[in-house]
């Protein structure tokens, strides 16, 4: 894992009185090598908060989504991790710009030429709720004996009162714990932690944190997905080369460590951003570019190589980049950024 240190970044947040209804229909075809499959029929969110469902993907090769007919004041986002190429989760939140209405929306996957389509009826009403509860991000994917965890946004309606949280749905042999953050007068975030065993079956898994604050109740859903523990051969870490703030972009000098006695030929490198220092910065504001150097990266035994010492330009490298967004982003000034790296590796 590797920090970036950004000088400036943040995101202005709103509190509606909506509710959200999404329906998903998935278009199949005749061509079974490339497939989606929605976990649910219909999911719904009060205000402020987001509806999630997780997508089946059925691809030899990466999958990229887009949404058509997106209606004004609805955001429409995509999670996923290399860790876990067979499962997105689609996010569906509502701002106070979005209508009561019924809106027809096409969410399409690309794998190479052929694409596939979900349509999804996204249904708006007015339900005001007493406080709302938001997960960041909507899933975390985690190998068996590792922890994680999620950013929650907790806005307490008034009067304000002690609130207790409570999760159900986890695994069977996975913990919790919350860890307060930042509190202010009207907002509070913490940190939702999830620790898993060894004995935790791999899969997908929907979850519900339960707030309770005096007579009222709400909840927020998320996914965890768990995915096969496997020995750990080498390491992989990575060095931003320069501070972030809007429009700039920090190139990651990955670096690979190689222990054996032999020498190690690195495939499928990847980097993920998992979260910020700050969860009010949420990672919505940082885009995420790929290493796109040679397939097969040599490292010789008892070594470490960074891409730039194994000859690959500083344009292949990944890179992170902070988004010059129209909002407020000052909740992301001196934030940290937490990624992660994986990469498959062989002997020779």
């Amino acid at each position: 894992m590797t920090i970036l240190k950004t000088r400036y970044v943040g995101v202005l947040l709103a509190v509606i009185a909506l509710a959200l209804t999404v329906i998903a229909r998935v278009d199949r075809s005749s061509d079974s090598s490339f497939s989606l499959k929605a976990d649910h029929t219909a999911v719904s969110v009060t205000a402020d908060s987001q509806a999630v469902m997780a997508v089946k993907i059925g691809s030899r090769s990466p999958v990229k989504f887009s949404f058509n007919h997106v209606p004004a004041g609805v955001k429409a986002s995509v999670t996923s991790d290399p860790l876990s190429p067979d499962v997105a989760v689609m996010a569906f939140t509502a701002d106070s710009a979005a209508k009561a209405g019924t809106y027809p929306v096409t969410v399409t996957g690309t794998s190479g030429s052929a694409e596939r389509t979900l349509s999804v009826n996204v249904v708006v009403g007015h339900t005001p709720p007493p406080f709302s509860l938001v997960i960041r991000p909507a899933s975390r994917t985690v190998v068996s004996r590792a922890s994680t965890y999620y950013s929650l946004i907790y806005r307490p309606g008034l009067p304000i009162r002690a609130a207790d949280f409570t999760v159900t749905g986890l695994p069977v042999n996975a913990t919790y714990s919350f860890t307060p953050v930042v509190s202010w007068p009207h907002q509070d975030a913490y940190h939702l932690n999830v620790a898993t065993t060894i004995d935790v079956a791999p899969g997908t898994y929907p979850f519900t944190v339960h707030v309770t604050a005096g007579s009222d109740q709400g909840d927020a859903s998320g996914y965890l997905i768990v995915v096969n523990a496997v020995v750990k051969d080498f390491t992989i870490s990575g060095d931003a080369g320069k501070l972030l703030a809007p429009g700039l972009t920090s190139p990651i000098n990955v670096a690979i460590s190689n222990t054996f006695k032999r020498d190690l030929t690195v495939a499928g490198l990847a980097v993920s951003l998992v979260g910020t220092s700050n969860p009010l910065c949420d990672t919505s504001n940082f885009v995420l570019t790929q290493y796109s150097g040679p397939a097969t990266l040599l490292v010789p035994s008892h070594t470490k190589r960074s891409l730039s010492q194994l000859g690959v330009p500083r344009s292949q490298w990944p890179s992170v980049k902070m988004l010059d967004l129209s909002t407020n982003q000052d909740d992301c000034k001196g934030v940290t950024l937490n990624l992660t790296y994986t990469g498959s590796g062989s002997g020779t």
